[in-house]
């Protein structure tokens, strides 16, 4: 039984990263950065983590004002919810990307 699943391990992980090459490298290059220079690692896993933060909520704010569009009845110009909701939107996106742009050149 040991035979087995040691022959598992070595036969379907190999093929999963031939599939994902790009996938391979990343984790390869992390593992050497951990190694090397922990500090750094953990900051680019912290905006890593953040960037997905960000996409989540520019997903979130898209749907939102999809949403207030799809509920809008009339013109949307007399929609206050709709105008309240597309500022609140402006702002958190121009405070994302900013975000982004500190994070990108903390990354460089």
């Amino acid at each position: 039984m040991n035979t087995v699943a040691h022959y598992l391990i070595f036969e379907v992980v190999p093929l999963t990263y031939l599939c994902v090459f790009s996938g391979l490298t990343d984790q390869l290059l992390a593992r050497v950065v951990m190694e090397e220079r922990p500090d750094l690692e953990e900051a680019r896993s912290a905006i890593f983590n953040s960037s997905a933060q960000m996409k989540n909520e520019l997903k979130e704010i898209e749907d939102r004002i999809l949403l207030r569009l799809s509920l809008s009845e009339g013109s949307p110009v007399d929609d206050i919810d709709l105008i309240l909701t597309l500022e609140a939107s402006k702002a958190k996106s121009e405070e994302i990307m900013v975000s982004a742009k500190t994070c990108f050149v903390r990354l460089s």
